[in-house]
């Protein structure tokens, strides 16, 4: 038998075992996945010792083999300190800082004060006053003529609004599909919690079979050859799910730990929010913009169109990672700070106020690199389109669209990390590209594997919830076909779909920089995690441990 005793001291913790032979029957890792209580395991800690804002204490040092009956690598004492002011999670007191001259976090925990990027953020800033002026010229042209061109056939709006009743039944079937579309994220943000496995399981099948799916499909409607791709594609991921099947302890726990955090800081789901209606209007008034411009000769028109459309990108992308440098600083001020002195009464509305200020330009920066790229795909779409004649013309486009579309997605995901680099130590973003890269060097094949496995949650969460949406956007329109004077289904089909995939796309985005905050955290500190939430930890390690068997 196994005989276990821990002995706990307001200061220090120590660990006991007697062992005379390895019988492990109630160890965590054994429980099944139901069993889990969330509050259990991730709520409240209980009384906590004493923490000096500016001593770190030294990690538990219990044996590796008391909870898992097996032996992990247990993490060196560092004679570790706070550094005010030196990380960049919330709080007065700081982050863990090891000392030790090999570990990667002495650099990175650097005096955060400042305005980072600066010169990208003012750059950015400059760009949005001259959409503005654009935008304010336009409209004085609009209605006094002045500089207009008279040869354009220009009209601001089409007339297709005429019946106000027809209106107000449209914005009820919008409006109920929003309503759906929130109550379904809520949901799935429970079921993350209790039945996280099944998700990834169930994730993994889906999208296997839609590879398959969609590849029979293609054949049966004549497209051999996309046909025969989506089923490779598909017989891939089958494979690919078989060799990662040691990783799917790890992505279960960390979704677990991740839709928690998002129930938990109910304020970073608000902050997803208002980025979701800052977009929104945001593309209305660059829509209002666009077309305004037309109204001029061609030239002026093309070369403000084109403007515009950089505009767009560039600004839809930094209002994105603000949501997303927001919620990586709310999960690592509870990683570095739960149960210690320091913790913020409301982490998240301190990491937002950095994102939208001090770390705004590192923001900028980023998203500047994504929207070029964008914006070169769009115009070799234009050069492919407008030499559709030309075969020569055709094929280098296309390969070109290929290259930069292949380049957009890896710089992309390359800023998910760099941006979590932000938002824990307050970086630059050329410090945190580099901090990135060494991750990559160390931990990329872990980080992938676990993105892709969360990844297949996330994408079938979207579906499911958009059909959905779409089906009652569909069903409503054909009962009140009466009232909207036609048959819409289609159309309402179309676009609760659409407005159904926004709302849930704003909480499994917060789900993933949850997931990529805590990956970050855990592959750098995990001792950290182990001396603030060490349930969480007694969950985290053997899992992670389990994919390097």
């Amino acid at each position: 038998t196994t005989h276990t005793t821990h002995t706990t001291h307001t200061t220090h913790t120590t660990h006991t075992t007697h062992t005379t032979h390895t019988t492990h029957t109630n160890r965590p890792c054994a429980m099944s996945d139901s069993i889990y209580q969330t509050t259990k395991l991730y709520g409240a800690q209980p009384a906590a010792p004493e923490y000096s804002p500016y001593q770190y204490n030294p990690p538990l040092q219990q044996p590796a083999d008391a909870y898992y009956g097996q032996n992990l690598p247990v993490e060196p004492v560092y004679e570790d300190h706070l550094k005010r002011g030196g990380a960049g999670v919330s709080g007065d007191a700081g982050a863990h800082m090891p000392t030790d001259g090999h570990n990667c976090c002495e650099e990175t925990f650097n005096d955060t004060t400042g305005w980072r990027d600066l010169w990208c953020l003012l750059m950015w800033a400059a760009h949005l006053l001259l959409v503005g002026v654009l935008l304010g010229f336009g409209i004085v042209s609009y209605f006094t003529g002045l500089g207009r061109d008279e040869d354009s056939e220009f009209t601001f709006l089409p007339d297709i609004i005429d019946d106000g009743a027809r209106v107000g039944y449209s914005l009820i079937i919008v409006v109920a599909c929003g309503g759906l579309g929130l109550a379904l994220a809520y949901l799935w943000l429970l079921i993350m919690q209790m039945w996280p496995l099944m998700l990834v399981v169930t994730g993994m099948v889906f999208s296997t079979l839609l590879m398959f799916g969609l590849g029979a499909l293609m054949i049966y409607l004549g497209a051999w050859v996309y046909g025969i791709l989506l089923l490779v594609f598909g017989g891939v991921m089958l494979l690919l799910f078989y060799l990662w099947r040691s990783r799917i302890r790890f992505a279960t726990e960390m979704l677990r730990l991740a839709g928690h955090l998002v129930d938990r800081f109910p304020g970073v789901v608000r902050v997803g929010l208002l980025g979701l209606v800052v977009q929104l209007g945001w593309i209305v008034i660059w829509a209002v913009a666009l077309i305004l411009v037309h109204q001029y000769s061609r030239f002026i028109a093309a070369i403000g169109g084109l403007y515009l459309i950089f505009s767009f990108y560039w600004t839809s992308q930094v209002i994105k990672n603000v949501v997303h440098v927001t919620t990586s600083g709310t999960v690592a001020t509870w990683y570095f700070m739960e149960g210690g002195v320091g913790m913020p009464s409301n982490p998240t509305l301190k990491s937002f106020k950095r994102a939208s200020t001090t770390s705004l330009g590192s923001v900028c920066f980023g998203s500047l690199l994504v929207s070029i790229l964008r914006m070169l795909r769009y115009l070799c779409s234009v050069f492919r389109n407008g030499n559709s004649n030309n075969i020569v013309f055709v094929i280098l486009a296309t390969v070109a669209i290929c290259i930069i579309g292949l380049l957009d997605q890896l710089v992309s995901y390359f800023n998910q990390y760099a941006f979590a680099q932000v938002a824990i130590y307050g970086k630059t973003y050329i410090a945190a590209a580099k901090a990135t890269w060494h991750l990559i060097h160390s931990h990329g094949m872990e980080a992938i594997i676990n993105d892709n496995l969360v990844g297949n949650v996330m994408g079938m969460i979207c579906f499911a919830s958009a059909a959905a949406t779409g089906g009652l956007g569909a069903g409503l329109a054909y009962t009140m076909r009466d009232q909207l004077d036609g048959d819409y289904w289609v159309l309402f089909l179309i676009i609760g779909f659409f407005v159904g995939l926004i709302m849930v796309m704003t909480m499994t985005e917060l789900v993933e920089s949850a997931v990529i905050t805590v990956f970050v955290c855990f592959a750098e500190q995990p001792e950290a995690l182990r001396d603030n939430s060490p349930r969480v930890y007694a969950l985290l390690e053997p899992a992670y441990h389990q994919t390097h068997v």
